[in-house]
């Protein structure tokens, strides 16, 4: 699985967890530095930066990650898997990336209901 089918997964099990939420996935030439996804649900919006295994994290993404995260609710979400070939999630926030939430397996659910969370304690 890439980057981009774990973003569509997250984009089909994110309602379910939040019945009514609007969901972008931002993939666009034009969208450069633009996070990945936005949620919007309870009249908050929360933007997440999805990364695959090591995949590289632009500049501009940093920057735009870090404002967005000063004003708001902003997120990277890395899939990787670690030394023993476990699939690993980690979430962390871009103004403190050395303290990550994490979670053994590729749990989609598992991510929605901590954007839940955050959304509902914003």
């Amino acid at each position: 699985m890439k980057e981009s089918g774990i973003t569509s997964r997250l984009v089909k099990v994110i309602p379910s967890v939040m019945p009514g939420a609007i969901v972008f996935k931002h993939f666009d030439v034009s969208t450069d530095g633009i996070p990945d996804l936005s949620v919007t649900w309870g009249r908050k919006t929360l933007w997440a930066e999805i990364k695959y295994m090591n995949g590289l994290t632009r500049e501009v993404q940093v920057v735009t990650m870090k404002r967005l995260a000063q004003m708001g609710r902003a997120w990277y979400v890395r899939f990787t898997v670690d030394t023993e070939d476990q699939k690993i999630i980690l979430i962390y926030s871009p103004l403190a990336p050395d303290a990550p939430y994490s979670r053994l397996g590729w749990d989609a659910v598992w991510v929605a209901e901590f954007f839940r969370k955050e959304l509902e304690a914003a």
